[in-house]
């Protein structure tokens, strides 16, 4: 993975590659018994993430939102459900801009947050604000969840 990874960086280019590394696989995973862990396998976040740095400059970027904004407008996705009625069941990951005027139809979802994790490193180097914050309301929300996994 990191041969391709570095062979997608001009040879003639002097600069360091730098890879946009979303935040939430430092802490995903690292409180058994947390919310986030119902359900789920365990996270490759931080391994990964480790084994990345020894070859490459990463940079932890926030992710808040970034899955669930289109990269293309930000307005946020919403299921497809006339594929899923089509089809007969839920597409997990497949989600739709409903801004009829953005040229992004189809999201899949992962690569939509890929997108957007770039987009917030590029925001924030340039010292402006990710593409979407938490609100005060989200974000007491957020810390009393946080508290709530601690406890349990």
């Amino acid at each position: 993975m990191c041969n391709r990874i570095r062979s997608l960086h001009e040879k003639d280019d002097t600069r360091h590659l730098v890879l946009a590394y979303g935040s939430w696989g430092l802490i995903a995973g690292r409180r058994p018994g947390a919310a986030c862990n119902k359900g789920n396998p365990p996270c490759i976040g931080v391994g990964l993430m480790r084994r990345l740095a020894k070859d490459f400059v990463v940079a932890p970027t926030p992710e808040a939102y970034t899955s669930k904004l289109c990269c293309g407008c930000r307005h946020e996705c919403i299921p497809c459900e006339s594929v899923e009625r089509e089809r007969g069941k839920k597409i997990r990951g497949l989600r739709r801009c409903p801004n009829e005027y953005c040229k992004i139809s189809f999201l899949n979802r992962d690569r939509n947050g890929a997108t957007n994790i770039g987009t917030n490193f590029c925001l924030l180097i340039d010292g402006r604000p990710p593409i979407r914050v938490f609100d005060d309301q989200e974000f007491e929300m957020h810390q009393l969840e946080l508290q709530s996994e601690t406890n349990t």
